[in-house]
């Protein structure tokens, strides 16, 4: 087995760039629907104390569906950091093999 190659300098930024993206989008997401859970929570509270309120309270269920989806979402990001993350390996063992070829 071959062991592990590093990649290129310029690889390495762009990976390490999208690592810190991903952290800030999964950060975001997660703050996003904390405040949105809050925001429905007081928009139910106010709206408790009028006889026709035309909010309700999120249920398990909405929540859960939710839940789900904001988590498929993260899982699709993350494959899509390890298939570029792939993709950058890929290419510099090519590079490597083309130099190879050339100085032989």
């Amino acid at each position: 087995m071959s062991e592990p190659r590093l990649l290129a300098p310029e690889q390495q930024i762009q990976q390490r760039t999208l690592r810190k993206l991903f952290s800030r989008v999964e950060k975001l997401l997660k703050d996003t629907e904390h405040k949105a859970t809050l925001f429905k929570a007081k928009i139910a509270s106010r709206g408790r104390h009028r006889a026709q309120a035309k909010y309700q309270p999120p249920v398990v269920e909405g929540v859960r569906t939710t839940i789900l989806k904001l988590t498929a979402m993260v899982e699709e990001k993350s494959r899509d950091v390890e298939h570029l993350e792939e993709k950058l390996r890929r290419i510099r063992r090519e590079q490597i093999q083309e130099v190879g070829r050339c100085s032989a």
